[in-house]
């Protein structure tokens, strides 16, 4: 379930900005 909405975000630009500010987060 997580990883098919992830990889939806990654597909859509907006989740690419979400998964970015995830990465700078940690």
């Amino acid at each position: 379930k997580e990883a098919l909405q992830r990889e939806k975000e990654l597909k859509s630009s907006r989740g690419r900005n979400f998964i970015r500010k995830e990465i700078l987060s940690q």
